[in-house]
C-alpha cells in the first residue's frame, strides 16, 4: 500500500494559522476575564477591603475573586497574533506575582498563587481548538 500526498502547498497552510490563532485568541479572551472574576481563590484570612483600602466591608476567609481594585482585570490586552503566536498580557505591575507566587498576608499568613489561565486552557485546549478550527476552515486558505 503507497499513501501519495499531492499538491502539498505550504503556503497556504500557514497562511490558515494566524486566522486560527486569531479565533482562539477570541474565544479565551473573554474568558481569561471570567476567570479573574470568579470566586475561587482561596484567601486565608478576613479582611476588611474595597477597592484596595482597608476601609470597605468585612470579607471573611475562603475563596474570593482576585478583581480587588480592577487593575489586574483591566490591563489584560487585546489578543496579539503574529504568523506564528498569539500573546494576552496583564500589564498590572504585579500580575506575575499573583500568578505564580504565594505571599504572606498582613495577618502573616500565606496566600497561595492565584493562576487562573490554566484553568482556561484546560477548560479550552489550544490543540483541540486549533484542530476543530483546522476542519472548519478546509480546503480554503
Amino acid at each position: 500500500m503507497t499513501v501519495q500526498i499531492v499538491r502539498w502547498n505550504a503556503d497556504k497552510l500557514l497562511q490558515r494559522v494566524p486566522k486560527v490563532l486569531s479565533s482562539y485568541g477570541e474565544k479565551v479572551s473573554p474568558m481569561l476575564q471570567q476567570a479573574i472574576k470568579s470566586r475561587v481563590y482561596p484567601w486565608p484570612s478576613a479582611t476588611r477591603r474595597q477597592v484596595g483600602r482597608f476601609s470597605g466591608p468585612f470579607v471573611p476567609a475562603g475563596p474570593r475573586d482576585i478583581v480587588d481594585t480592577g487593575r489586574l482585570l483591566d490591563s489584560q490586552t487585546l489578543p496579539t497574533v503574529t504568523p506564528n503566536s498569539l500573546t494576552i498580557r496583564w500589564t498590572a505591575p504585579y500580575s506575575k506575582e499573583v500568578l505564580t507566587r504565594e505571599f504572606v498576608t498582613f495577618t502573616g499568613q500565606i496566600a497561595e498563587p492565584r493562576d487562573w489561565i490554566t484553568p482556561v486552557l484546560k477548560a479550552e485546549p489550544p490543540l483541540k481548538f486549533f484542530a476543530a478550527e483546522w476542519r472548519k476552515i478546509g480546503g480554503s486558505p
